[in-house]
């Protein structure tokens, strides 16, 4: 193995080691931010006012000493991310955005971390894989050719994390969704707001809707600022990219323009997301047969056959060995 080669995958592995702790910082920050925002929900759902004072919400000061990651490795990663953004177009990094904010991640430098980590695992998988191909002896220039493969693959392959993020989100919310609107028609029939009755539901949806929670939340937020409730309404849906989120957006919105009774829309909305829901549950129920076809076929059926033919076939090949 040349020079070459060795000083390339020692420079491989010192930058993939870097950028990794690069990472995971970025993801402790990420939940520390995550909770300072529970914090914040808290205190637009306890229905205080915000200008009270001694009860209100406090933000924690910063240590006066900050860390060796804070002055250095953040930094780092946000000059990593500004320059990966340079290079995207303006499309793409607003269908990245629009990903992120699904998926739960609004940090005004979500997007420069989010390049930041793309080039993290490029780096890291290409690195890894040029280490292995050097391990096992094979050639430079193959080595190389497959180590950019890999880095292409580390590269995309955080789209399809981010991704599944968000669709695990959505799922939550329109798993949570019925009982909220359940609630939602209690609040609203007792004689309170569309816009009280929402922070009450949120108030009530615990753990397993904390996503809906969140959503809730910032809605009312852009409701208290004076924002046209209709962009309110359409921003509810489309945050989080849930087609039930943006029925029930379209619902309220035309109600509150004809002066229907919102009560009894809701109803019917619950109503329609209940019975949509249970022919959803039928419909996997239908699909099962079709899917438990292929290890049918490819376990269970061959040991039947191993089983049930073993035998006959030993035997007729031992009374054949015997006639010959």
């Amino acid at each position: 193995m040349s020079y070459f080669t060795i000083i390339l995958i020692s420079l491989c592995t010192f930058g993939s080691i870097f950028l990794i702790l690069l990472a995971v910082y970025r993801m402790k920050q990420i939940s520390s931010q995550s909770n300072e925002i529970n914090k914040r929900l808290k205190f637009w759902l306890s229905e205080k006012s915000i200008g009270s004072q001694g009860t209100g919400y406090a933000e924690e000061q910063p240590d006066k000493d900050e860390s060796f990651a804070r002055r250095v490795l953040v930094p780092l990663g946000e000059q990593v991310g500004n320059w990966m953004a340079e290079k995207v177009p303006y499309n793409k990094q607003s269908q990245a955005r629009k990903l992120l904010i699904r998926a739960g991640f609004r940090s005004k430098k979500a997007l420069q971390f989010f390049y930041a980590i793309k080039f993290t695992m490029a780096v890291v998988f290409a690195g890894g894989f040029l280490f292995v191909c050097s391990v096992f002896g094979k050639d430079v220039q193959a080595a190389l050719g497959l180590a950019f493969i890999a880095g292409i693959f580390g590269f995309i392959g955080t789209n399809f994390i981010v991704d599944k993020i968000a669709t695990g989100r959505q799922q939550n919310i329109d798993r949570v969704l019925p009982d909220a609107l359940d609630l939602l028609v209690i609040c609203t029939e007792a004689g309170m707001g569309i816009d009280q009755a929402l922070l009450r539901v949120a108030s009530n949806l615990g753990e397993k809707g904390k996503d809906l929670t969140e959503e809730i939340a910032l809605t009312n937020r852009e409701l208290n600022l004076g924002q046209e409730r209709a962009l309110c309404w359409n921003n509810f849906g489309e945050r989080a990219n849930s087609e039930e989120l943006k029925n029930l957006a379209r619902v309220i919105v035309q109600s509150e323009k004809v002066g229907a009774s919102i009560g009894a829309v809701l109803k019917n909305q619950s109503e329609f997301l209940r019975v949509r829901r249970k022919q959803k549950a039928e419909e996997k129920a239908a699909q099962m047969t079709i899917k438990m076809m292929i290890p049918l076929a490819l376990f269970i059926f061959p040991v039947i056959m191993a089983v049930t033919m073993g035998p006959p076939i030993v035997k007729l090949v031992s009374t054949l060995g015997k006639m010959s």
